[in-house]
């Protein structure tokens, strides 16, 4: 690896992909947006992926994940001294796009728990662990599919797709888990409200599940397989 302007580029990018990410997130779910339930939540964390992948796809791959960037390593998408420098760029990122999201969210409108993950009273622990690992999962495939040869004449829509398939998943799971999908997004709710409640679930869930799928896309559903004759 090359520590050129390149790689500058392509590191800063993914540092300003997390930030935006978790910011617009946030927004997303602050109680004014969030009176009109889990809709307004999808349709936030759907449409704000969108942005992301149409801004900064170019630069970085938009990323923006350490579970995508560790599926992007395993399907040969990104090498994996690169993808150290993205983990740690998303980590950063992520709890800058919270204290901006904070910043500029009126105080009045607030949670006590600003941004936080956590699961819904009436979710169990070992089903908040099956969500978020199932989910995950789809989300992995998802992103895999995307970067399929198969796929790369579609490549026009993929921001509209992958928006597309955020938002059917927070509808889906959003309000029994918070739908996190990102250790990265969790790790900075935790730290900036310093509440660690059931915030392990997010970290031994979501990084399993992008190996596995990674590994299942890569040797089972990938070139090998030809798509389908109409």
């Amino acid at each position: 690896m090359k520590f050129n302007k390149l790689f500058f580029v392509q590191i800063f990018g993914e540092f300003c992909a997390a930030s935006m990410w978790m910011q617009l997130h946030c927004y997303g779910i602050d109680p004014l947006v969030a009176e009109g339930g889990v809709m307004s939540y999808g349709l936030c964390d759907g449409c704000a992926l969108m942005i992301i992948i149409q801004t900064f796809g170019c630069v970085s791959g938009a990323y923006m994940n350490p579970c995508l960037t560790v599926a992007g390593v395993i399907m040969g998408k990104l090498k994996w001294d690169l993808a150290i420098f993205y983990v740690i760029m998303q980590y950063l990122g992520t709890m800058l796009g919270l204290i901006l999201a904070y910043y500029t969210t009126p105080a009045m409108t607030r949670s006590d728990l600003y941004c936080v993950t956590d699961l819904s009273p009436q979710t169990s622990i070992l089903g908040g662990c099956l969500l978020e690992f199932l989910m995950t999962s789809a989300w992995v495939l998802a992103q895999c599919s995307a970067w399929d040869k198969r796929t790369q004449g579609i490549q026009e829509s993929i921001s509209l797709r992958m928006g597309a398939v955020m938002m059917s998943l927070v509808l889906c799971a959003g309000y029994m888990t918070g739908l996190s999908m990102n250790s990265a997004k969790s790790l900075a709710g935790a730290l900036f409200n310093w509440h660690w409640k059931n915030n392990w679930i997010y970290h031994a869930t979501t990084y399993p599940a992008a190996i596995l799928m990674s590994l299942v896309h890569k040797f089972l559903l990938n070139e090998g397989s030809k798509p389908a004759e109409e």
